[in-house]
């Protein structure tokens, strides 16, 4: 017994054959024990075997339980036809395609999958692209014919001869009232490449718009020659013509005349080119003037006035640095200038929030008559210019009574086309240094809330076929990009036939 109770103290691993484990059975107290053969000993073993890869699988499942990433239900919905992403996974990419660019898109669903342990499919840049011009495509297609269309007609250029005609709609009894118009207002009826914008072409445009859609009630555009003129031709008993004036081009064509008349407008401009080469690389970059833009120079106004009237704060300050009055005491010597600007930008701001919020109707010119009184004017010239800001309002007015309409109101900014321009710009990144591209067809979709119904009604409609043959149709065939390439090969094709 004490050789019993030693070794059970001591446990050791016997294998079945092995001589000491038959001694241990024949000195075991328990006689029962003394002659089971081998073969059930060979058993037991391969039971606590089996329970021991179970136990370990089980701890595999839970460790992996731990690990594994959420899967959303939505994100695990059946697939469209032909697709390998579903309805609802396309209009998310589509949604933040708009927003943040078409790269952007895989880098941003891979952060989120980290971030918040999700399993969220990632498609590629070049998937989430096909989708948008699809979904483009199939936008322009949605329109339907009406008598009640109010146009809004611009023209974008980009490098090279092409340019592309835009027409947004919206129907005169949608206008919304006190506020101003957003994109989910408007509908878009064209997007129109054409190789010039010459009056007989933008005819031919329009005249198929009116074709497909209806002659509209109105228009409004930024006041172009061939624009207007254009729209002249598309009179019927439907359409008498009304081509209303955008408000802020009227605005900034009228600054241009006024400012570029103005010597002390030229030499303060002069002087602020200056500023910035004396500044820029100093420890007073902070007080640099704002960057003047070039297209949209009408907005260069607000800007300049804004910060002069914030150095003429500083310079008044009695503990303003010695510093800075070396570098920008010149500032004060256009004090009484630099205050009739600032009014005549008070002005302008209250004009272009009456003409985006409420537009053009019957009384719209004493209406800003009657807010513009309100503010100071100091100068004959600011009282000038608050009369011309009414005259302009006016002239859109005096349009709208000729229709002898009570109650009728219009469009009197094109602001929600301009901004769409820019977006576009945003999203086409560094392609928009030269001609069009295929992202064209991208366009529609800036004024569109994407949602997984409408993804699977408009790819069943429009496919990777549908869009190649728009984009022939179109002209998008051949871009700076690729007329890049083509000259590219041909000057490699040329040396190695040098060579040879």
């Amino acid at each position: 017994m004490v050789a019993v109770s030693s070794i059970c103290q001591q446990p050791r691993k016997f294998s079945p054959r092995d001589n000491r484990c038959r001694h241990f059975q024949s000195r075991s107290a328990d006689p029962s024990e003394q002659h089971r053969p081998c073969w059930w000993l060979r058993q037991q073993l391969r039971i606590a075997n089996r329970k021991l890869q179970e136990r370990h699988a089980e701890l595999d499942a839970l460790r992996r339980a731990k690990t594994e990433k959420y899967v959303p239900p939505w994100a695990s919905e059946a697939r469209l036809i032909h697709h390998q992403f579903s309805a609802r996974i396309i209009a998310m990419c589509c949604c933040l395609a708009v927003v943040i660019g078409f790269r952007a898109v895989p880098k941003v669903l891979k952060i989120i999958n980290r971030c918040l342990e999700l399993d969220i499919p990632v498609p590629s840049r070049d998937a989430v692209r096909l989708w948008n011009c699809r979904n483009g495509v199939a936008i322009l297609q949605e329109a339907k014919k009406s008598t009640g269309w109010i146009w809004m007609i611009d023209h974008s250029v980009q490098l090279g001869k092409m340019c592309v005609l835009v027409v947004l709609g919206i129907h005169k009894d949608n206008i919304p009232r006190n506020r101003p118009l957003r994109r989910s207002d408007m509908t878009v009826l064209a997007v129109s490449p054409a190789p010039s914008r010459s009056k007989e072409e933008v005819r031919k445009q329009l005249l198929a718009v009116a074709h497909e859609f209806g002659h509209p009630f109105a228009t409004i555009c930024d006041g172009a020659s061939e624009l207007r003129e254009a729209v002249a031709t598309l009179k019927n008993e439907t359409f008498s013509g009304l081509c209303l004036y955008d408000t802020k081009h009227r605005i900034a064509a009228r600054l241009k005349i006024v400012l570029g008349k103005s010597d002390r407008w030229i030499e303060f401009e002069g002087k602020v080119g200056c500023a910035i080469a004396q500044l820029q690389q100093t420890e007073l970059d902070h007080l640099m003037p704002p960057a003047r833009k070039q297209k949209c120079r009408f907005m260069n106004l607000h800007r300049i006035v804004r910060w002069s009237s914030d150095v003429l704060n500083r310079l008044r300050a009695s503990n303003c640095p010695a510093r800075v009055r070396e570098k920008l005491a010149w500032v004060e010597g256009f004090k009484t200038e630099i205050t009739e600007w600032s009014q005549a930008c008070e002005m302008i701001d209250r004009t272009l929030e009456q003409a985006n919020e409420k537009g053009a109707w019957e009384g719209a010119s004493e209406a800003l008559r009657f807010e513009l009184s309100k503010l100071p004017a100091c100068s004959r010239w600011v009282k000038n210019m608050s009369a011309e800001l009414i005259q302009i309002v006016a002239v859109n007015e005096s349009q709208l009574k000729a229709l002898e309409i009570p109650g009728l109101v219009l469009p009197a900014s094109t602001e929600v086309l301009e901004s769409s321009f820019g977006s576009f710009k945003a999203i086409q990144r560094t392609h928009c240094r030269g001609t069009f591209t295929s992202l064209l067809a991208t366009f529609a979709t800036l004024f569109d809330q994407c949602t997984p119904e409408k993804i699977r009604k408009r790819f069943q409609r429009v496919g990777c076929r549908e869009l190649q043959a728009w984009i022939t149709g179109a002209g998008l065939r051949d871009s700076t990009q690729t007329r890049r390439m083509r000259s590219a090969s041909e000057r490699r094709r040329k040396q190695a036939n040098t060579q040879v």
